[in-house]
């Protein structure tokens, strides 16, 4: 390579730090102009009022209201809800009813199912109970937002969460993640809100423990403010930084906050005697190498390492060109730890999800406002509505609130309690029946259902099935072993239900015809065409009405031509063909 061309590569190298470090010190320089020492917008004429930020929240909670029908349900929400059901029983977490996150969400929304009751409305009225949540975190946002930057960067941030239609889509479903991020997000509006003591600090352990007793995903998020803290503290001047003395000690305060929460809840559960179910369910059975859609894409972590060392740099630079260094080097921290937490997420976390943003959007958003606040052209004051109008649009097109997208799951549980007590099982995938329990243990999510193929896990379903009298069963994920047993000894019912029966098809006249029963129970004879039930004998006796039978062989001889089936009386009319 020549002079002249190393020049220029050195040139184009500077450029590309240059554009990212000025992007990173318009969110983050301290201006007289944008904020006083007392973190008050220096133009409190222009500033939104604290009644604005009001009727943000609540125009907000208004859109999660019309957004509550509409959003299709998740498997993983029901998941939650079973959970939460159980706790209401009385039944003890992990030992009872298998889970794999940590507990404190489904302690906490348990009293809500058990004032619920058996209801197919129960989704609705579990979605409706997140909104809060919800609220919380972008009014926890404002604050973050009032505090180190200004209150229309707050407003702004969050008309810029409406322009992401992921975020939009996650966030008022009935899952941990919906706790977890206000949780995180309290605990990072808590440590800015005032100066850092160690008083400060033990309770922000305390938020930071509660996120933990939600969700073991903290782990990332501490790590990506560990990484953060670390490159604040290297680029503050000699003087400014913390002494080591007072670093450990403020850990040590936030340690002993941190450790509270957990505690109280491992030891609730170690003492109704669920504490080694605990230890498979929250640890062992989520630790399996090579799961996940992103196993075997080789550059995730080389570009997670380049990246954050570019946020590294990027940190540096604008905390030296920042005049109130200490601000500075908090907005850097809210900011960048978000980043760092993402980055983390893409590079290393081997199962993404959309509701693993939850917690970071809010911050990575903020950190985007203040960015564009900062901007001196006149487009940059209208980007941010713009942006919500464009977003809200995509979900509004997509996900009409007119549109009832929980009407099926709401079908097939309102059919599965009419039919069944709270004494019979159900065989669903993740606990979809949710007032119902599972006759395997296990639910049917990704990290059981790899842990089935590599043999880790006994796949007993079928014997599962048969040893606890399951007649129905709504699970799509079963093996394609397990669905053919179902397929042959249950009948297709409606929404997507299957009940135990037989159907000897369409047989001729004076035919005779022998079923193997499996599960014993009362059946009911379903004839679909022809004379009915005349002259039909069942075991060698006139049929007249549901017959207890036993588990064996039986036989049907018929007088008349037409189809026939044998089908567990509760869900006769659910069968699929009565409908056509």
């Amino acid at each position: 390579m020549t002079s002249t061309q190393s020049r220029a590569s050195r040139a184009d190298t500077s450029q590309v730090g240059k554009t990212a470090e000025e992007a990173f010190r318009h969110a983050m320089r301290c201006e007289v102009s944008d904020v006083r020492s007392s973190h008050v917008p220096a133009n409190a004429a222009e500033a939104p009022s604290v009644w604005a930020g009001v009727g943000v929240l609540l125009a907000y909670a208004c859109l999660r209201v019309a957004l509550l029908w509409s959003v299709p349900l998740n498997s993983d929400e029901p998941q939650h809800a079973h959970v939460a059901w159980a706790l209401s029983r009385g039944l003890v977490p992990y030992r009872d009813v298998f889970d794999n996150h940590a507990p404190l969400f489904h302690l906490l929304y348990a009293p809500l199912l058990a004032v619920l009751g058996e209801t197919p409305d129960v989704m609705a009225w579990l979605r409706l109970a997140i909104i809060p949540l919800a609220v919380a975190a972008i009014g926890l946002t404002m604050v973050i937002a009032g505090r180190l930057w200004s209150r229309k960067t707050g407003l702004w941030a969050i008309l810029l969460l409406c322009a992401f239609p992921p975020y939009m889509m996650e966030v008022g479903t009935f899952r941990t993640d919906a706790m977890w991020a206000v949780a995180w997000i309290g605990a990072v509006a808590w440590a800015v809100h005032g100066r850092w003591t160690l008083q400060r600090a033990f309770w922000f352990g305390v938020l930071v423990g509660t996120t933990f007793a939600v969700s073991m995903k903290t782990l990332l998020l501490l790590s990506g403010l560990a990484l953060t803290w670390s490159f604040v503290v290297a680029a503050l001047p000699a003087a400014q930084r913390p002494s080591l003395g007072a670093s450990f000690r403020s850990l040590g305060a936030a340690l002993s906050g941190a450790a509270i929460v957990p505690a109280l809840v491992v030891g609730w559960v170690a003492a109704k005697g669920g504490l080694a179910a605990m230890r498979y369910g929250v640890i062992e059975h989520n630790i399996l190498p090579d799961v996940g859609r992103t196993h075997g894409i080789p550059w995730r972590l080389p570009l997670m390492i380049l990246a954050i060392g570019l946020l590294a740099f990027v940190v540096r630079k604008v905390i030296a060109g920042a005049t109130d260094k200490a601000l500075s080097a908090r907005r850097c921290l809210v900011a960048g730890s978000a980043v760092a937490y993402t980055l983390l997420l893409l590079g290393i976390w081997p199962l993404l999800s959309r509701q693993d943003l939850l917690p970071s959007a809010p911050l990575l958003a903020l950190g985007l406002a203040a960015w564009l606040a900062g901007r001196r052209h006149p487009a940059a004051a209208w980007l941010p509505t713009g942006l919500a109008i464009a977003g809200l649009a995509w979900v509004g097109f997509g996900h009409p609130p007119w549109e009832n997208r929980l009407a099926q799951e709401h079908a097939s549980l309102a059919d599965i309690l009419a039919t069944t007590t709270d004494r019979d099982q159900v065989m669903d995938d993740k606990g979809a029946s949710i007032f119902r329990m599972r006759p395997f243990y296990f639910a049917l999510e990704d990290i059981t259902l790899a842990r089935i193929r590599r043999g880790l896990i006994k796949d007993d379903i079928q014997q599962r099935l048969l040893a606890t009298d399951t007649h129905l069963v709504w699970a799509r994920r079963l093996s394609p072993m397990d669905a053919r047993f179902v397929a042959a000894n249950y009948l297709p019912a409606r929404d997507g239900l299957m009940v135990a029966g037989h159907d000897f098809g369409w047989l001729h006249r004076n035919a005779v015809e022998t079923m193997q029963v499996l599960l014993p129970g009362f059946y009911a004879l379903d004839a679909t065409s022809g004379p009915g039930q005349s002259g039909v004998l069942l075991d060698g006796s006139a049929y007249v009405t549901p017959r207890l039978l036993a588990a064996g062989p039986h036989a049907l001889s018929v007088a008349q031509a037409g189809r026939y089936a044998l089908v567990w009386q509760p869900a006769q009319s659910l069968l699929s063909w009565r409908e056509h």
